[in-house]
Protein backbone atom coordinates (compact mmCIF):
# COMPACT_ATOMS: atom_id res chain seq x y z
CA UNK A 1 0.00 0.00 0.00
CA UNK A 2 2.71 2.47 1.20
CA UNK A 3 6.46 2.78 2.07
CA UNK A 4 7.50 3.88 6.01
CA UNK A 5 11.71 4.10 5.73
CA UNK A 6 11.34 1.09 3.11
CA UNK A 7 8.99 -0.93 4.69
CA UNK A 8 5.90 -2.07 3.34
CA UNK A 9 2.89 -0.91 5.13
CA UNK A 10 0.50 -3.25 3.22
CA UNK A 11 1.81 -6.17 4.87
CA UNK A 12 1.23 -5.37 9.11
CA UNK A 13 -1.75 -5.76 9.24
CA UNK A 14 -1.70 -9.19 8.58
CA UNK A 15 1.76 -9.74 10.20
CA UNK A 16 -0.05 -8.65 13.19
CA UNK A 17 -3.37 -10.53 12.74
CA UNK A 18 -2.44 -13.97 11.92
CA UNK A 19 -1.37 -14.99 15.57
CA UNK A 20 -4.85 -14.07 16.78
CA UNK A 21 -6.43 -16.29 13.64
CA UNK A 22 -6.11 -19.48 15.24
CA UNK A 23 -7.30 -18.61 18.82
CA UNK A 24 -10.81 -16.92 17.05
CA UNK A 25 -11.72 -20.16 15.36
CA UNK A 26 -11.07 -22.37 18.62
CA UNK A 27 -14.09 -21.67 20.31
CA UNK A 28 -17.45 -22.82 19.91
CA UNK A 29 -18.92 -21.22 17.18
CA UNK A 30 -16.23 -21.09 14.53
CA UNK A 31 -18.36 -20.53 11.35
CA UNK A 32 -19.88 -17.26 12.77
CA UNK A 33 -16.53 -16.35 13.54
CA UNK A 34 -15.44 -16.56 9.86
CA UNK A 35 -18.87 -14.71 8.66
CA UNK A 36 -17.90 -12.19 11.07
CA UNK A 37 -14.47 -11.69 9.66
CA UNK A 38 -15.78 -11.90 5.72
CA UNK A 39 -18.38 -8.70 6.94
CA UNK A 40 -15.19 -6.89 8.49
CA UNK A 41 -13.12 -7.41 5.04
CA UNK A 42 -16.21 -6.59 2.84
CA UNK A 43 -16.98 -3.08 4.94
CA UNK A 44 -13.54 -2.06 5.23
CA UNK A 45 -12.84 -2.61 1.63
CA UNK A 46 -16.06 -0.98 0.59
CA UNK A 47 -15.10 1.76 2.86
CA UNK A 48 -11.73 2.52 1.14
CA UNK A 49 -13.56 2.16 -2.43
CA UNK A 50 -15.72 5.16 -0.83
CA UNK A 51 -12.59 6.94 0.35
CA UNK A 52 -10.78 6.39 -3.11
CA UNK A 53 -13.95 7.71 -5.07
CA UNK A 54 -14.50 10.66 -2.57
CA UNK A 55 -10.49 11.76 -3.14
CA UNK A 56 -10.17 10.96 0.81
CA UNK A 57 -6.69 12.11 2.09
CA UNK A 58 -4.66 8.78 2.18
CA UNK A 59 -5.03 8.12 6.07
CA UNK A 60 -8.96 7.34 4.99
CA UNK A 61 -8.07 5.41 2.25
CA UNK A 62 -5.22 3.38 3.52
CA UNK A 63 -6.96 3.01 6.85
CA UNK A 64 -9.30 0.89 5.88
CA UNK A 65 -7.55 -0.80 3.33
CA UNK A 66 -5.39 -2.17 5.89
CA UNK A 67 -8.16 -3.61 7.71
CA UNK A 68 -9.48 -5.61 5.63
CA UNK A 69 -5.69 -7.24 4.04
CA UNK A 70 -5.99 -8.24 7.93
CA UNK A 71 -8.91 -9.64 7.66
CA UNK A 72 -7.57 -12.10 4.75
CA UNK A 73 -5.07 -14.14 7.66
CA UNK A 74 -8.12 -14.82 9.62
CA UNK A 75 -10.72 -16.12 6.73
CA UNK A 76 -7.54 -17.96 5.39
CA UNK A 77 -6.98 -19.60 8.97
CA UNK A 78 -11.03 -19.52 9.46
CA UNK A 79 -11.57 -22.24 6.30
CA UNK A 80 -8.79 -24.41 7.48
CA UNK A 81 -10.36 -24.82 11.04
CA UNK A 82 -14.05 -25.41 9.59
CA UNK A 83 -13.05 -27.90 7.03
CA UNK A 84 -12.91 -31.20 9.42
CA UNK A 85 -16.17 -30.26 10.91
CA UNK A 86 -18.07 -30.20 7.28
CA UNK A 87 -16.65 -33.69 5.52
CA UNK A 88 -17.88 -37.00 6.47
CA UNK A 89 -14.44 -39.20 6.22
CA UNK A 90 -11.04 -38.78 5.11
CA UNK A 91 -11.89 -39.05 0.99
CA UNK A 92 -14.07 -35.73 0.79
CA UNK A 93 -11.31 -33.98 3.51
CA UNK A 94 -8.61 -35.15 0.34
CA UNK A 95 -11.46 -33.58 -2.04
CA UNK A 96 -11.87 -30.29 -0.04
CA UNK A 97 -8.28 -29.87 0.65
CA UNK A 98 -7.91 -30.42 -3.24
CA UNK A 99 -10.55 -28.24 -4.40
CA UNK A 100 -9.42 -25.56 -1.59
CA UNK A 101 -6.02 -25.49 -3.18
CA UNK A 102 -7.18 -25.26 -6.21
CA UNK A 103 -9.19 -22.50 -6.19
CA UNK A 104 -6.14 -20.57 -4.23
CA UNK A 105 -4.04 -21.43 -6.64
CA UNK A 106 -6.15 -20.03 -9.58
CA UNK A 107 -6.72 -16.83 -7.92
CA UNK A 108 -2.66 -16.17 -8.15
CA UNK A 109 -3.28 -16.79 -12.06
CA UNK A 110 -6.62 -14.83 -12.44
CA UNK A 111 -6.75 -12.01 -9.53
CA UNK A 112 -3.70 -10.13 -11.42
CA UNK A 113 -5.71 -10.35 -14.84
CA UNK A 114 -8.32 -9.41 -13.47
CA UNK A 115 -6.90 -6.50 -11.22
CA UNK A 116 -5.00 -5.37 -14.21
CA UNK A 117 -8.22 -5.12 -16.47
CA UNK A 118 -9.74 -3.36 -13.71
CA UNK A 119 -7.57 -1.10 -13.00
CA UNK A 120 -7.02 -0.17 -16.58
CA UNK A 121 -10.41 0.34 -17.18
CA UNK A 122 -11.66 1.97 -14.12
CA UNK A 123 -8.62 2.76 -11.81
CA UNK A 124 -7.78 1.61 -8.38
CA UNK A 125 -11.42 1.98 -6.96
CA UNK A 126 -12.88 -0.56 -9.36
CA UNK A 127 -9.67 -2.93 -8.04
CA UNK A 128 -10.97 -2.83 -4.48
CA UNK A 129 -14.68 -2.24 -5.24
CA UNK A 130 -13.93 -6.01 -6.95
CA UNK A 131 -12.34 -7.33 -3.51
CA UNK A 132 -15.21 -5.58 -1.51
CA UNK A 133 -17.74 -7.78 -4.10
CA UNK A 134 -16.31 -11.06 -3.16
CA UNK A 135 -15.59 -10.53 0.53
CA UNK A 136 -19.37 -9.80 0.23
CA UNK A 137 -20.08 -12.98 -1.63
CA UNK A 138 -17.59 -15.22 1.07
CA UNK A 139 -20.08 -13.53 3.83
CA UNK A 140 -23.08 -14.68 2.38
CA UNK A 141 -21.59 -18.25 1.78
CA UNK A 142 -20.57 -18.81 4.99
CA UNK A 143 -24.20 -16.72 6.88
CA UNK A 144 -25.97 -19.53 5.17
CA UNK A 145 -23.82 -22.33 7.14
CA UNK A 146 -24.18 -20.22 10.83
CA UNK A 147 -27.17 -21.88 11.65
CA UNK A 148 -25.96 -24.97 11.69
CA UNK A 149 -23.15 -23.82 13.83
CA UNK A 150 -23.71 -25.74 17.00
CA UNK A 151 -21.41 -27.36 19.22
CA UNK A 152 -21.94 -31.16 19.48
CA UNK A 153 -20.18 -33.77 21.63
CA UNK A 154 -19.01 -36.57 19.37
CA UNK A 155 -18.13 -40.05 19.94
CA UNK A 156 -15.12 -39.49 21.29
CA UNK A 157 -16.05 -37.03 23.98
CA UNK A 158 -14.44 -33.78 21.99
CA UNK A 159 -17.15 -31.13 20.48
CA UNK A 160 -16.87 -29.67 16.93
CA UNK A 161 -19.58 -27.47 15.12
CA UNK A 162 -22.29 -29.57 13.58
CA UNK A 163 -22.33 -28.75 9.82
CA UNK A 164 -22.45 -32.36 8.10
CA UNK A 165 -25.79 -31.42 7.51
CA UNK A 166 -25.47 -27.76 6.56
CA UNK A 167 -22.83 -28.75 3.53
CA UNK A 168 -25.47 -31.40 2.00
CA UNK A 169 -28.30 -29.15 2.09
Amino acid sequence: LSQQRGRPIGTRPGALAAPLAGRAFDGARPVRSLAIVHAVQAVAALLSVVAMAGDAPLGAVIAPAAVSIGAMAFVRTGYTAIGPGIVRDAREFARSSLAGSTCDSASVLVGPIVATVLLSWRGTAAVYGACALLALVGTVCVARLVPFDRVTPLHDGTVRPSLVRAARS
